[in-house]
C-alpha cells in the first residue's frame, strides 16, 4: 500500500525539489497537484506533506505561496451513473503553488 511507500515518496519529493530548485530561477513558481491518499486506514493530503518537506529541509530555495482547492466531478462516473448526486465521486483536487526563493 502507499502507506509503506510515503516514507520513500517523500524522499524523492525532497530530490525532485532540490533539482527544480536548481534550474529554476529565483522567483519563478511551481504548480504541483498533489492528490489525497489513503495510508493506514487515514486520509494524507500530499500538499501538507511536501509543506513539511520545505520547512523542515528546503525553506532556503521553496516558500508555500498558496493552496487551490476545487472540487471535481469525475466526468465518466457521472455519466455512468446518469448524473446522480452522489458525493463520492466528488475528489478535491488540490494545488500547491510554490515560489523560488
Amino acid at each position: 500500500g502507499f502507506g509503506s511507500d510515503l516514507d520513500q515518496w517523500r524522499e524523492t519529493m525532497n530530490e525532485t525539489l532540490l533539482e527544480m530548485a536548481r534550474v529554476a530561477r529565483h522567483g519563478a513558481r511551481a504548480a504541483l497537484e498533489l492528490p489525497e491518499v489513503e495510508t493506514g486506514g487515514r486520509m494524507v493530503a500530499l500538499d501538507e506533506q511536501v509543506s513539511d518537506l520545505i520547512e523542515q529541509s528546503l525553506s532556503r530555495y521553496w516558500e508555500s505561496e498558496c493552496l487551490l482547492l476545487d472540487r471535481v466531478r469525475s466526468t465518466a462516473l457521472k455519466n455512468q451513473l446518469r448524473e446522480r448526486d452522489d458525493s463520492r465521486l466528488v475528489k478535491r483536487s488540490r494545488v500547491l503553488v510554490l515560489r523560488r526563493r
